[in-house]
């Protein structure tokens, strides 16, 4: 099923008057790659970012990932993975740090909690 087909499909579930909200479940359903981040609820399309933005994100995850690994402080990950939030919000965030402490959040298919 594509992207866009899936999105018509959760927007079918939905009556035309109410604002549309999907759920975690309805995100985790999206294709692998989607753009697409929930916040509140809804499905907000996150563009590509700028190469100054991924420069600096290459930069400064080396930097972190140094650190962590050094001093055997946990683990660092970067964009695509999910962090779930709670049944309305499911973020990508650019990295993630998870402590050892919290390795037990680690799962195959992203976050289920804050890390």
């Amino acid at each position: 099923m594509t992207r866009s087909s899936l999105l018509e499909k959760l927007e079918e579930t939905y009556p035309v008057d109410s604002p549309k909200k999907y759920t975690a479940k309805d995100y985790f359903n999206l294709p692998e790659g989607s753009p697409y981040q929930l916040i509140e609820g809804e499905l907000i399309m996150t563009p590509s970012p700028l190469t100054e933005h991924q420069a600096i994100l290459r930069n400064l995850g080396v930097l972190i990932a140094n650190h962590v690994k050094k001093n055997k402080l946990g683990y660092v990950y970067y964009a695509p993975i999910d962090v779930y939030l709670d049944n309305k919000n499911a973020y990508q965030p650019d990295i993630i740090f998870i402590s050892n402490k919290n390795k037990d959040i680690i799962k195959k298919k992203g976050d289920r909690r804050s890390p």
